[in-house]
C-alpha cells in the first residue's frame, strides 16, 4: 500500500461543524513533545476535554474508523486522539506516534473550516524505507493516513492572516496488539478506561 493515503469530505459538513466549533473550546498547542524513543506526547486527548465534548470526535472517530478499516482492510481500534495546532512563525517539529512494533496507524484530519491553499499548512511524512519526503495540501475536512511509525509534522501557516492551522489525529491499533500498547502507556488506559 502505497502511504501516505489521502481522503477527501471525510465527515458531512453538520458532523465537521461540530468537531470544528468543538475545537473552539480547546487551547492547541502549536508543538510536539518528545517523550521516550521519539514518542509524540503533546497535549493529547485524555485529561484535556471535557466528558460532555467528547461525542462529536467519538462520532468521527467511528466515521474515520470505518474509512480506515475498509482501505487497510485490517480489524483496529482507536487508542488515542490528539489535538493540534499551529502559527504563523512556529517551526514544525518531526516526530512519529507508535514504533514499527506496534503496527498503529495516525489518521490527522485538517479541521480549519476555511483555509486557502496559499497559506501553506501541508503534512509532510518521511517513508522510513526510501527517507522520500511526501507531502499532503491542507484542505478543509480531508485527511490523510499514515503508519504511526513514520515521521511526521504539519506545515504552519505562511501568514499571520491564516489564524491557527488545526488539525486532530487519530490513532488505531490492531485488536491483537491493544493490551499490549495499554500495558507499555498508562497514559492511554486513562484515556480507555476513565
Amino acid at each position: 500500500m502505497n502511504f501516505p493515503i489521502s481522503f477527501k469530505n471525510v465527515l458531512n459538513t453538520n458532523d465537521f461543524i461540530y468537531l470544528q466549533d468543538d475545537l473552539k473550546e480547546w487551547h492547541l498547542n502549536n508543538f510536539s513533545n518528545q517523550g521516550r524513543n521519539g514518542h509524540d506526547y503533546s497535549k493529547s486527548f485524555f485529561g484535556q476535554v471535557d466528558r460532555e465534548n467528547l461525542m462529536h470526535f467519538w462520532k468521527a472517530s467511528t466515521t474515520i474508523s470505518l474509512k480506515v478499516k475498509a482501505t487497510l482492510k485490517k480489524k483496529l481500534h482507536i487508542i488515542r486522539l490528539h489535538s493540534g495546532g499551529k502559527l504563523f512563525g512556529t517551526s514544525p517539529n518531526f516526530h512519529f506516534d507508535y514504533t514499527e512494533q506496534y503496527g498503529c496507524y495516525t489518521f490527522v484530519l485538517f479541521t480549519n473550516m476555511n483555509w486557502n491553499t496559499n497559506w501553506g499548512g501541508e503534512f509532510i511524512a518521511q517513508d522510513p524505507e526510501t527517507s522520500e519526503y511526501k507531502y499532503v495540501p491542507y484542505i478543509p475536512n480531508n485527511g490523510v493516513l499514515i503508519p504511526s511509525h513514520w515521521q511526521h509534522t504539519g506545515s504552519p501557516p505562511l501568514s499571520n492572516e491564516a489564524g491557527m492551522r488545526t488539525s486532530v489525529a487519530f490513532m488505531y491499533a490492531p485488536y491483537d496488539k491493544v493490551d499490549t500498547i495499554l500495558e507499555n502507556f498508562p497514559e492511554i488506559q486513562k484515556f480507555q478506561r476513565g
